[in-house]
């Protein structure tokens, strides 16, 4: 399934500079706290992928404690689907983000809006990518059923990659 670009979210303005070079777009660098519910509604998005502030839920983090930020950026994306309701979602974080009351605020606004989701945590290595890193991954829809999950691929050749 393909999906038509409308919009982006990244703070980092490299990650939005190699995005816009890649995919021929002109975003500009933003926060997600600044994204507003009635945004992705009136792009008529089919798709909203979220990747919630996770840093301090990283294994570099041994205390794994949210933050203000953190807070807000679950909140933000927890608005999204509960009132533009996109058709479809997907979620991508650390591992032990699973765990925290913010993946919680996440969740329940996608079974409260009546999404169709589930979990799963995924080595990208897996899926072909040239290293490991295990990520967690949400996928939701509204009526209907979730795509099955990719078959396992080699992983790629990391100095390919970077040559």
């Amino acid at each position: 399934m393909l999906f038509r670009s409308v919009m982006a979210v990244e703070y980092d303005a490299d990650i939005v500079d190699s995005f816009n070079r890649a995919h021929g777009t002109g975003y500009a660098p933003r926060d997600v706290a600044s994204v507003l519910a009635s945004e992705v509604k009136d792009s008529k998005a089919e798709l909203f992928h979220a990747s919630p502030v996770c840093k301090n839920f990283s294994k570099a983090n041994r205390l794994r404690e949210p933050n203000d930020s953190d807070l807000v950026s679950a909140k933000a994306v927890a608005g999204v689907i509960r009132q533009a309701r996109p058709l479809h979602v997907t979620i991508e974080n650390v591992p032990a983000y699973a765990d925290s009351e913010l993946f919680t605020l996440i969740t329940d606004a996608l079974n409260e809006a009546g999404y169709n989701w589930r979990q799963t945590i995924v080595d990208a290595a897996d899926l072909g990518a040239p290293q490991r890193r295990r990520r967690l991954i949400v996928q939701a829809t509204l009526g209907g059923s979730l795509p099955s999950l990719p078959q396992k691929q080699t992983p790629g050749d990391w100095y390919k990659a970077v040559v």
